[in-house]
């Protein structure tokens, strides 16, 4: 049976992430990502530059496929297309334009976040989920 508890939305507080699980989550599933999705590239600075990046937030790019197709084929996933400041707009986000992506890969992103309530089973179907719903849009393309 599919998990009633998903990866958390945006809105989500990320300050609830532990210092210890979050970010090591984060960089986990961002390497089981990018092997289960041919293709698929992280937007923004690398996972080491702490700094720089939102502990728990992982950013993708999947070229040749729709965010937002993806998005339709796992409804019950929260996850949202583009960066956080631009979800509401249709118009591709100015702050993935500004690190250099263009149209395509802005339109090819997918942004989501974790927590420390999600757990590794979670992930993983999350994970399954999206690289099932990436083969199946490539498929029909």
């Amino acid at each position: 049976a599919r998990s009633e508890k998903h990866l958390v939305s945006a809105r989500a507080s990320f300050t609830e992430c532990s210092a210890a699980s979050c970010p090591a989550m984060i960089r986990t599933d961002c390497a089981r990502w990018l092997s289960e999705i041919e293709g698929a590239a992280m937007n923004g600075p690398p996972l080491e530059a702490t700094h720089l990046r939102l502990e728990a937030n992982l950013n993708l790019r999947i070229p040749g496929v729709d965010g937002g197709a993806i998005m339709l084929r796992v409804p019950g996933i929260a996850m949202s297309s583009g960066a956080a400041c631009a979800s509401n707009h249709p118009q591709p986000s100015r702050v993935l334009r500004a690190i250099g992506l263009d149209d395509d890969a802005v339109r090819s992103s997918l942004r989501m976040g974790g927590s420390r309530f999600n757990t590794p089973a979670e992930i993983e179907t999350v994970i399954e989920q999206v690289a099932d719903a990436v083969r199946a849009l490539r498929r029909l393309a």
